[in-house]
């Protein structure tokens, strides 16, 4: 078995060989761009090819391998998937063990005109295939790499495919065969989308494999689908009773595309030529005719522009679009919508649908079925198949309830093709008309019941705002509480402080009191000592002046024999009287310090008794400041505790008020 890794570098730091396959719808754009490759004329651009051709040379230092496909069959590959991965295999053949890139030409002239069929390869290319491509932009001129992206992102459908090749992309001048640099970067961007696959090379047998599992999970979504729609039409019938809904009339209304087959829809039921199908229709038309015992009428309308939406399409024709419905004397029993199947249904036709529908109602999905033409084109595959095959298609069928059916528009001869239309419109019709008795009842019984429930809506709103009204209350009195709570906090810890202060302040006055104490103490010792000592002082003075009393009683004897002897002189008394003289002296000499000690003694105990007085002044001063201190701070403090013990009585009975009003309670 061969490996898929083949990753050979050359002596240049290239791969020594490169194989590439070209696929696309255009023959002529695949040549164009694989003579531009290998840099001369290989590959015949005036006619289309049939089959695969293969063709070699050296470019850039490689061997390149260049095989062209024919272009593919859009029409063919939306209900063969396989015929597809068919041209991939025949290219493979003629470049074993496999190709290292596909490159998906894409010509920027013709990409507006065959974007529908680009788009459309995003569903029908296995994924193995896309991890090998580079989509290659061809165009007639040099294109910049700045309008390269402004195209990019202009195209939605070439934004979509590159995005899908890993936003790989390259643009090839195809007219410019001298520009060697283009290619180059071309087989540069190859080798490194190989690397990024560890250079492994396309394998087919993954390929198929990846197709064979998804065409069995169609094929098994198709029955199942198939198998919903039947049992929803016994479900149907069953509801019915097995009665008769066969309507004497039908009134139907085409809707489309341009080129989906209307008009010759339109011809197959009414079962001859009644409209015409060359020329595309620009009005609305309307024909009656008389088709398996019922009567008839079809509108066929003007089609929208392929891949164009609303805002898109003239005026004119979206105005035949709303005037279709109002052409009959009653509103019509169904709207046809026309699909082409043997074309892809993409997320573009899908939109488109969806736009053109909602112009008449948003309703009118309840009354369509989608009508599949180009039933020949079926031949081997399911319609079921053909739906799980486009995911655009699958959410259409699901909005029109389920509802499809198929014409093949080239055999009028079929007659149970059209019996059996009919049959599915008239069921649709019932059901409707069961869905719209069953809205009555249940719009009749609403009615009734519409006084009580507006009684119970009136109740829940009541217990709704008596709700609200407990929750607000009950978040006013949270809040109180947590108002409260903190205002309480502020308190006990205002107290706190408060206390602390009062705390530090008495124990500074027992300190002071204390100092005080020991002073006063200290001070009545010494004024015991000093009063001690004014005593003793006092006896000393009291002994002096006495012997000063007694001391004086000499000097009068002697002033007073003076006297007596003034008048006679002893003899022998000046000696005497010397002597007294001296004695006297020392006599007024002992009296003057007998004086001065008295006054100094007197001035002594003057002094300390004034240092008393002083002592006791201060000391009576001091203790009456002390108590004066004392008595104004206790009243601050007592002031300071009534002020916050009324500021916290007057928030506290507030709360309680507020906290005990008794709040009603909710009826539920």
């Amino acid at each position: 078995m061969a490996s898929s890794r083949d990753f050979n570098i050359g002596e240049s730091g290239h791969l020594s060989e490169m194989r590439i396959v070209l696929l696309g719808f255009d023959g002529t754009d695949m040549s164009s761009a694989g003579n531009t490759i290998l840099g001369r004329e290989e590959f015949d651009t005036e006619t289309f090819s049939t089959e695969c051709v293969k063709r070699q040379g050296a470019v850039g230092g490689r061997q390149v391998t260049v095989v062209n496909t024919p272009g593919w069959r859009i029409s063919d590959s939306v209900h063969h998937p396989r015929l597809m991965i068919k041209t991939i295999e025949g290219s493979v053949s003629l470049c074993p063990p496999g190709p290292y890139a596909f490159l998906i030409v894409i010509p920027v002239e013709t990409l507006r005109v065959t974007e529908w069929i680009w788009e459309a390869t995003l569903d029908l290319l296995p994924e193995i295939v896309w991890r090998h491509t580079v989509v290659l932009i061809t165009s007639e001129e040099k294109l910049s790499e700045t309008a390269t992206e402004q195209l990019i992102e202009r195209e939605k459908c070439l934004q979509q495919i590159v995005e899908k090749c890993g936003n790989r992309y390259h643009v090839l001048n195809t007219t410019d065969r001298t520009d060697g640099a283009q290619v180059t970067e071309l087989l540069q961007k190859i080798e490194e989308m190989v690397a990024g696959n560890s250079g492994a090379y396309f394998l087919l047998g993954e390929a198929l494999q990846e197709l064979e599992e998804k065409r069995r999970a169609v094929e098994e979504r198709g029955k199942q689908r198939l198998m919903k729609v039947q049992k929803q039409r016994e479900t149907l019938r069953a509801l019915l009773m097995g009665e008769s809904h066969r309507l004497s009339e039908l009134r139907i209304v085409l809707l489309g595309e341009r080129g989906s087959g209307k008009s010759s829809t339109g011809n197959t039921i009414l079962a001859r030529e009644e409209f015409k199908v060359s020329s595309g229709t620009t009005e609305c038309v309307k024909r009656q005719g008389a088709v398996a015992g019922r009567q008839v009428t079809v509108v066929d309308t003007p089609g929208w522009y392929m891949r164009s939406g609303a805002v898109e399409t003239p005026e004119q024709v979206k105005k035949e679009i709303k005037r279709s419905v109002s052409l009959f004397a009653a509103e019509p029993h169904t709207l046809l919508l026309v699909i082409n199947g043997a074309a892809p249904f993409t997320e573009t036709n899908r939109r488109a649908v969806e736009e053109y529908l909602e112009l008449l109602s948003d309703r009118v999905w309840r009354h369509t079925i989608v009508l599949f033409t180009w039933g020949d084109s079926l031949t081997d595959t399911s319609i079921e198949r053909y739906v799980e095959s486009w995911t655009a298609l699958q959410w259409l069928i699901e909005k029109c309830g389920n509802r499809y059916h198929i014409f093949d528009n080239s055999d009028r001869t079929d007659g149970t093709q059209v019996t059996e239309l009919l049959q599915k419109i008239e069921e649709m019709v019932a059901g409707n008309d069961l869905w719209h008795i069953s809205l009555t009842k249940y719009l009749e019984s609403e009615e009734r019941n519409t006084g009580l429930q507006q009684r119970c809506e009136e109740k829940e709103r009541e217990n709704e705002e008596m709700r609200k009204s407990c929750e607000e209350r009950e978040r006013e009195k949270e809040e109180m509480e947590e108002d409260f709570r903190g205002k309480m906090g502020e308190t006990k810890k205002t107290f706190e402080e408060a206390a602390q202060t009062l705390r530090t302040e008495i124990k500074e006055l027992k300190d002071r009191e204390e100092e005080w104490q020991r002073e006063t103490e200290d001070l009545r010792r010494r004024n015991e000592g000093k009063e001690e000592e004014i005593s003793q002082l006092k006896e000393e003075l009291s002994k002096l002046q006495k012997e000063k009393e007694e001391s004086t009683a000499p000097v009068r004897n002697i002033e007073e024999m003076d006297l007596y002897m003034s008048g006679e002189r002893i003899p022998g008394s000046t000696e005497l009287l010397s002597q007294e003289e001296e004695d006297r002296q020392r006599d007024r000499d002992r009296r003057m310090q007998r004086e001065n000690l008295i006054k100094s003694l007197e001035e002594k105990i003057q002094d300390l008794e004034e240092r008393m007085r002083g002592e006791k002044d201060e000391q009576k001063r001091r203790d009456l400041e002390g108590e004066l201190r004392r008595k104004r701070e206790q009243r601050e403090k007592l002031e300071r505790e009534k002020e916050e013990s009324s500021s916290a009585k007057e928030s506290m009975p507030q709360v309680r008020r507020r906290g005990s009003d008794e709040l009603p309670r909710p009826p539920f």
